[in-house]
């Protein structure tokens, strides 16, 4: 399986949908080892863009390898090219590596309807994350058109506070 996480992308749905920080990494490994063993994981990120470079680390341990993904300013928003590296790696791994056949994409953006399209045309399974709520209309459409399975991003919750008297 391979796995490929758009993380500027998710960071900012958890934080629209949910008012959180930040998804559990390693919930995602997690449930993502019950479909299967990833053999290529890949984090697509700005290390600076959301100050948490702290998090190379749980990403490498969970066996994705983070990929620099530049940003610039658009105005008042920063724009990532995660999308296109991404498109790029899926697209190199379906021809280069054809024994791969379950494709995981962490997104929600409009961006990978022709991927998942061209996935599904190869026969290739196709598994969809995202936060509910934040992914575009016509992704979630052709998923469900196209038969692939959809999964939420686990939300990472803060910890229960300890000054009440616990252990």
């Amino acid at each position: 399986m391979a796995v490929y996480i758009d993380n500027d992308n998710t960071i900012l749905s958890v934080k629209d949908q949910t008012g959180s920080t930040a998804y559990d990494i390693e919930k995602m490994a997690k449930d993502l080892g019950t479909e299967g063993n990833m053999v290529i994981g890949r984090v697509y990120l700005n290390p600076g863009t959301f100050s948490q470079s702290r998090l190379m680390h749980v990403f490498w341990e969970q066996g994705f390898q983070p990929v620099y993904a530049a940003s610039y300013h658009a105005g008042d928003t920063i724009k990532s090219l995660a999308d296109p590296q991404m498109v790029l790696d899926i697209q190199e791994t379906l021809y280069e590596r054809p024994s791969i056949e379950k494709f995981v994409i962490a997104s929600g953006d409009k961006d990978f309807v022709p991927v998942i399209r061209k996935l599904r045309e190869k026969e290739k399974e196709v598994i969809l994350m995202y936060i509910e709520g934040s992914e575009a209309e016509i992704l979630r459409k052709d998923a469900e058109r196209l038969g692939i399975k959809q999964m939420e991003v686990p939300i990472r919750r803060r910890a229960a506070s300890r000054t009440s008297g616990g252990r």
